[in-house]
């Protein structure tokens, strides 16, 4: 039996508007995030969305997004896993990108062009991220065997879910571009697999101005 699930980016954080490294700082999303959670609400609705299990990041910013995509859905409350929060940050968490560039050029430059390897100044390496958000979601999918599954979590997160679905190592992270800010990513686990069946899809958000620019 083959397990469905469908991830979503939360929607524009206060983070995202003012260019700081959030991390595991909790701060909620913006109105901007929250139209754009609603338009994610909208289109699950009008495809007969119904999850049989919510899971979500216990960080507000995709906590608050999981709540608000599935308002116009008949869904459980999410279960908050911290396997699913964004990656700790370190020295960096809260601190403004610009900030960080000119006090941790080399660090930055690796985040940028070569993630898999990457590790904010005393925080949480991307290949730990990896490995406990790979490892969360397969927990997840086996536990739900058979059943439809929404999974609220962050940019970092996805994107290395994404890049484990492509059969890519945290390595080659740096092969995958960071998802949206709220859109969808749609997976399907047999069993054995995870293969990826959308990425970071957002045509619903087609009145609601997207920053597709590499973020962080």
């Amino acid at each position: 039996m083959q397990t469905l699930i469908y991830m979503i980016r939360h929607g524009e954080s206060v983070g995202n508007q003012k260019r700081d490294f959030l991390g595991h700082t909790d701060l909620p999303i913006t109105e901007k995030g929250e139209k754009q959670a609603l338009a994610a609400a909208d289109y699950l609705a009008s495809i007969g969305f119904a999850p049989d299990a919510v899971y979500a990041s216990p960080l507000c910013r995709a906590h608050k997004t999981a709540l608000l995509a599935l308002s116009k859905c008949s869904a459980p409350d999410p279960i908050l896993l911290d396997g699913l929060r964004e990656i700790y940050a370190g020295d960096w968490e809260g601190k403004n990108f610009d900030a960080l560039d000119l006090e941790y050029p080399e660090e930055r430059l690796v985040w940028r062009e070569d993630i898999g390897h990457a590790r904010p100044v005393g925080g949480e390496a991307v290949a730990e991220l990896y490995g406990r958000v790979v490892s969360t979601v397969l927990t997840i999918a086996k536990e739900n065997e058979g059943k439809t599954v929404f999974i609220g979590t962050h940019a970092t997160p996805i994107r290395a879910v994404e890049t484990y679905a492509r059969g890519k190592s945290a390595d080659l992270m740096c092969e995958v571009p960071w998802p949206s800010n709220a859109s969808l990513s749609v997976y399907r686990f047999d069993g054995e697999r995870l293969i990826s069946l959308a990425y970071s899809y957002d045509e619903f958000m087609k009145d609601i101005d997207v920053d597709h620019s590499l973020l962080y």
